[in-house]
């Protein structure tokens, strides 16, 4: 029997998870049930131009971010 570990999403974390956990020699798969990766990071089109899946923005209101 392999050990390994399995992730859900293919977002930010889940990528990112899954890189630091390869680079230790664990055997990663992520399971991604969109055709890309990226979560609400990644682009989609709107009107022939690529643009963020997301609203990303910080603003001075976000103390906790800041």
């Amino acid at each position: 029997m392999s050990n390994g570990i399995g992730i859900v999403g293919g977002g930010l974390l889940g990528l990112g998870l899954a890189d630091k956990l390869a680079a230790r020699g664990v055997n990663v798969t992520v399971y991604e049930s969109s055709p890309q990766l990226g979560g609400l990071a990644g682009s989609t089109e709107l009107g022939g131009v690529r643009v963020d899946r997301f609203y990303h923005a910080v603003t001075t209101g976000d103390e906790r971010v800041l």
